[in-house]
C-alpha cells in the first residue's frame, strides 16, 4: 500500500521547495509529483510582518481611543502618578 504525503509551500528562485511549516523535514528519495498552482505565494516573513504592524496599529489605535477621552484633570493625576508608578522599571511592549 502506497502513503501519500502532501507538503505546502512554495519554490524559490533557485529551484529550492521551502514549506509553509519551516521544522518539516521532507524525505529523500521518494518519487515526488508537484502540482503548481497559479496564485503567487505571500512569503512567511512578510505575513508576520504584516501581523505585526496590525497588532502594533491596534495598541496605538485603542490608546489613542483612551486618551482622546481623559479630561485635562486625568492627564494632570496621570503626569503625577507617572513617576511614582514607573519608578526603577522599564516597559516593553512585544510585537
Amino acid at each position: 500500500m502506497t502513503t501519500v504525503q502532501a507538503y505546502q509551500g512554495y519554490f524559490q528562485a533557485d529551484g529550492r521547495f521551502i514549506a509553509d511549516i519551516p521544522t518539516t523535514k521532507l524525505p529523500t528519495m521518494r518519487r515526488v509529483i508537484v502540482n503548481i498552482l497559479e496564485d503567487e505565494i505571500v512569503k512567511p516573513i512578510e505575513v508576520a510582518r504584516q501581523q505585526k504592524a496590525e497588532r502594533l496599529k491596534k495598541i496605538l489605535d485603542d490608546a489613542l481611543k483612551v486618551e482622546n477621552n481623559l479630561t485635562d484633570d486625568e492627564w494632570g493625576d496621570l503626569e503625577n502618578i507617572r513617576g511614582k508608578t514607573n519608578s526603577g522599571m522599564t516597559r516593553t511592549v512585544n510585537l
